[in-house]
């Protein structure tokens, strides 16, 4: 489990995680939501436990500057990112950014009423 807060500490692999509120945390769906926007969420999504292991797409680790350890393990809770299309990213130990789909996770925590983005337009 990571906190996003916790930025004194220092992840497995020595990359240390983004402080709270940069822009690498901040959910752009925080302040827009398309017409996409899934009908089934009831805000914005700011934890989620994963229901089963996800790791970068096949080539994705041959890549350069693939970070090691990138994962989502089963049974965790992660701190997650929700673009303003409804499309919700797990944030790895090692700070990476790891696209989920719909069925690999279930979301356990939304960001308060006050926090969210009231517009629903057309972009």
């Amino acid at each position: 489990m990571i906190l996003p807060n916790d930025t004194a500490g220092v992840t497995s692999t020595g990359v240390p995680p983004p402080a709270q509120g940069s822009p690498f945390w901040e959910s752009p769906a925080l302040k827009h939501r398309s017409k996409h926007w899934p009908a089934h969420f009831v805000g914005v999504p700011m934890r989620i436990r994963m229901t089963m292991n996800v790791r970068p797409d096949g080539l994705a680790y041959l890549l350069p500057g693939t970070v090691p350890g990138t994962i989502l393990q089963a049974g965790e809770e992660y701190e997650c990112w929700t673009n303003s299309h409804g499309a919700v990213a797990g944030i790895c130990a090692n700070g990476q950014r790891l696209g989920v789909k719909p069925d690999e996770f279930e979301v356990v925590a939304w960001y308060q009423e006050n926090d969210q983005a009231d517009s629903r337009d057309g972009r």
